[in-house]
């Protein structure tokens, strides 16, 4: 089990990345997932019991459809930045600029089983090394968030992002954020936490992109009697318990690639 609280220093926080225009599951983000609660209330709900709302920005659009998430977030007390559809990286920036952060924690909205207690040791050893960037990463050198298991979120300095916002050209650098930082080691120093107990995840696909993903992590939730689990350990318990999850998880990874 992952835990630890947060550092007291206010130079860093958490950006929530989401949307409603998803092509192969639109409004996702106000799915049920579990216990009554939408896909963004539960993340979002998971790290104010951590962090706490200061500690938290929502970077979303500024399409009217996603109006619907500034006021779930507004019940939550969340702070909102809303940018460009295409450019998620300027949307990472004017959150940070938002609160005035050098250092942000990347949070991708649609891993409602995310770990809150994994962001501490970013931050930590992200200021211990001075990397420009640091993430979860598997034994065979891949990164977490090229994975489809939705439990790690990333950090990222600020200088790195606008770095990667003066050079790059392809438009993916602007779309994932955070590609171009951990794909150019000659330009961006980088630091790793080993993924804890990468056997028993390595074939999980919790995050949500479709509605055979959505079905999991509500069985998932149902398991935990309604309310979305908070350690590898608990999810672990329900899925050995449903076999059919584990077909389930691994047919959605070879229909949808990262």
């Amino acid at each position: 089990m992952i835990q630890g609280g947060a550092s007291a220093d206010d130079d860093w926080g958490i950006v929530i990345q989401a949307r409603l225009g998803s092509t192969r599951l639109p409004r996702k983000m106000l799915a049920e997932v579990g216990g009554g609660r939408s896909l963004l209330d539960t993340i979002l709900g998971r790290l104010i019991e951590q962090f706490g709302a200061s500690r938290l920005v929502l970077a979303t659009t500024i399409e009217t459809a996603d109006d619907d998430l500034i006021e779930v977030a507004a019940r939550s007390d969340v702070a909102v930045h809303r940018g460009s559809v295409a450019n998620v990286l300027e949307r990472f920036l004017g959150a940070a600029d938002l609160r005035g952060w050098s250092k942000i924690v990347r949070v991708c909205a649609d891993n409602p089983f995310l770990l809150p207690g994994g962001i501490a040791p970013l931050v930590e050893v992200g200021r211990s090394s001075g990397a420009d960037y640091v993430a979860y990463r598997f034994g065979d050198g891949t990164w977490s968030i090229l994975s489809h298991c939705g439990l790690f979120a990333e950090y990222v300095t600020c200088d790195a992002l606008r770095e990667v916002a003066r050079v790059a050209e392809a438009p993916t650098a602007f779309e994932h954020v955070t590609n171009y930082v951990y794909t150019h080691p000659e330009r961006f120093r980088t630091a790793s936490i080993p993924v804890p107990l990468e056997s028993v995840i390595a074939t999980w696909r919790l995050t949500v992109d479709t509605q055979a993903d959505l079905d999991v992590v509500r069985a998932v939730a149902s398991g935990a009697g309604g309310v979305v689990p908070t350690t590898i350990e608990q999810i672990a318990a329900i899925i050995d318990r449903h076999p059919a999850l584990v077909e389930s998880m691994r047919a959605s990874i070879e229909r949808n690639g990262k």
